[in-house]
């Protein structure tokens, strides 16, 4: 499940110093979910996760975040850093805005991550867009 999740497999036949840094990163990703893995198949786990897609292309941090919800899904409890608003926006049930450190909003990613607050919080005018989203099949990772 990992490894495709992930696409990790074509890795294990190379020396892990060979690997770019963003393949390094899924195989950590992958080592740190892989002994956990009985629990959040059973909805019974917590994750906390800081920055986890840090060093992952596009197309890796949307598979990761499938992956994620997935495990949500399931009951899991998932709880991540992620300085990217379009992504939180896209994968989040619930955002915590904080502003240094101190906690500014929490709610719905569409209640919490508006223009106004954004703005306020980020100390310089900011416009929230919403495309219009292809809806994808994420009840698998």
């Amino acid at each position: 499940m990992l490894n495709q999740a992930l696409e990790i497999d074509l890795f294990w036949s190379r020396p892990f110093n060979q690997l770019s840094g963003g393949e390094q990163r899924r195989v950590h990703l992958a080592m740190t979910l892989a002994p956990l893995l009985t629990q959040l198949n059973a909805g019974n786990g917590l994750l906390l996760l800081d920055e986890p897609m840090q060093g992952l292309d596009i197309r890796h941090q949307h598979s990761l975040l499938a992956l994620l919800q997935y495990f949500a899904k399931r009951g899991n409890l998932i709880v991540m850093s992620c300085h990217d608003l379009a992504l939180s926006a896209r994968f989040a049930d619930e955002v915590l805005l904080l502003d240094q450190g101190q906690l500014v909003k929490q709610g719905k990613p569409a209640d919490t991550l508006n223009a106004s607050l954004l703005s306020e919080v980020f100390a310089c005018p900011l416009d929230v867009f919403q495309p219009v989203v292809r809806q994808i099949d994420q009840s698998r990772p």
